[in-house]
């Protein structure tokens, strides 16, 4: 079954498939940046920095203690920022 790829407008890109990073990994370059593998079904897996990852590896899974840890503050991207973002860290794969 095919994942049901959602839409948002994005200011620079316009209409584009909408992802999800923590806050801590906008702008930051040189950041470790964690996610699933990529996929044909989901090439933008969610996203989030090291100091997050600590908070899941803890909990083993993204639950509500180890999203109040990481005070994950998830923000929207559509997919060409995304890449951008992904572009300028360095990709680990959970």
């Amino acid at each position: 079954m095919t994942r049901e790829r959602k839409n948002t407008i994005c200011a620079t890109h316009d209409k584009s498939y909408r992802t999800f990073v923590c806050a801590h990994l906008l702008g930051a370059r040189g950041a470790s940046w964690y996610s699933a593998p990529p996929t044909e079904d989901n090439p933008w897996p969610d996203a989030w920095c090291e100091a997050c990852h600590a908070a899941f590896k803890e909990e083993d899974e993204w639950n509500d203690r180890s999203v109040a840890a990481a005070a994950l503050d998830a923000q929207l991207l559509c997919h060409h920022c995304y890449e951008l973002h992904r572009s300028w860290n360095i990709p680990h794969a959970v």
